[in-house]
C-alpha cells in the first residue's frame, strides 16, 4: 500500500508509527519465513513418498493407458502415453467423435496433430516446456532442467493443505507446485503455458495415487484451462513396454521438417 503523507505534525507522527510498527513485524515475518520448509526438503519428501526414483532408475521406457474426458462436453475416449530415457514422449488420445489426438517428443523436434488444427511443429517456449517436461526425471521434479525451487507459502489447494514451491526451469519459465502437508504428495500445480492460442493459465489438480510396480503414481489428473476442465485418468501403467517406433514422427510432421529452412 502506498501513501502520501502530508507535511503536518499529526503525518509525521503517522509515518513514524508506521515505522516502529514495521520494525516490530519484522522478526515475524522472518519466523514465518523461516518456518516454511526448503524445496530440496519437500521434493526429497515427495520422492521418498513415491518411491520415483529407485523405480525409474531400473527401466528405461514406461507406457501408461486410461482415459481423456471432457466431462462439460460429455466427449471421452481413449489414451495411451509412452515416454523413453533420455527424453522421448508421445501421447495419443483416440475420441470416436473427433478422431486422433496426438503429441509428441523425439528429443529433437515436439509436434501435435489434431482434426481442428492439422499437424503443426511446436516452437520457441512451448518447445522449450515439452523439451523440459519430457526428460526422464522430470516428474520427481529433479534434473539438470530444473535451475532452482523455493518455497513460498503455505496455501491449500485441491482441498488439502499443502506447500507451494517455485519452480524456475533452465528455459526461465516458472511453475508452482503444491506438495501435501500430510502425505508430502504432489497434489497440485499451476503456471503458464504457450499454446497456439497464446499464453494460457493451466492448473492441474493432481489425485488417486496407486501403486504401480512399487511406484506410487497419480492416476486421476484434471486440468483446469480458460473455464474448461479436461481430466486424464490411468489405468495401467507397464515398464519397458514402449516400442521404439511409437516415437518415430508421423508422414505429416516429416513433411513440415523438410519444408523448414
Amino acid at each position: 500500500m502506498l501513501v502520501s503523507l502530508r507535511r503536518s505534525f499529526n503525518a509525521r507522527r503517522l509515518a513514524a508509527a508506521a515505522g516502529l510498527t514495521m520494525v516490530a513485524a519484522a522478526p515475524a515475518a522472518a519466523q514465518g519465513a523461516a518456518a516454511l520448509p526448503p524445496a530440496k526438503e519437500l521434493i526429497a519428501k515427495f520422492v521418498a513418498a513415491t518411491n520415483a526414483t529407485a523405480v525409474m532408475a531400473k527401466h528405461q521406457s514406461v507406457r501408461t493407458k486410461g482415459r481423456f474426458e471432457l466431462p462439460a462436453q460429455g466427449i471421452s475416449g481413449d489414451l495411451e502415453i509412452s515416454q523413453a530415457r533420455p527424453n522421448k514422449t508421445m501421447m495419443r488420445i483416440n475420441i470416436s467423435s473427433l478422431g486422433q489426438i496426438e503429441q509428441g517428443y523425439d528429443g529433437t523436434t515436439a509436434w501435435s496433430i489434431n482434426p481442428m488444427q492439422g499437424p503443426r511443429l511446436m516452437t520457441g517456449r512451448e518447445l522449450d516446456a515439452v523439451r523440459e517436461e519430457s526428460s526422464f526425471g522430470t516428474p520427481s521434479r529433479q534434473g539438470p532442467n530444473v535451475a532452482s525451487a523455493e518455497t513460498v507459502e503455505k496455501t491449500e489447494m485441491n482441498g488439502e493443505p499443502c506447500y507451494k514451491v517455485k519452480m524456475v526451469w533452465k528455459s526461465g519459465r516458472e511453475t508452482f507446485d503444491c506438495y501435501s502437508l500430510a502425505s508430502g504428495l504432489l497434489v497440485a500445480s499451476t503456471g503458464k503455458q504457450e499454446s497456439p492460442m497464446g499464453t494460457i493459465e493451466v492448473t492441474n489438480l493432481i489425485s488417486d495415487y496407486k501403486d504401480f510396480g512399487g511406484q506410487k503414481i497419480a492416476t486421476r489428473l484434471t486440468q483446469q484451462v480458460m473455464g474448461n476442465e479436461q481430466v486424464l485418468i490411468l489405468n495401467t501403467v507397464d515398464y519397458d513396454a514402449a516400442e521404439p517406433a511409437s516415437f518415430e514422427m508421423p508422414a505429416a510432421i516429416k513433411a513440415l521438417v523438410e519444408k523448414k529452412p
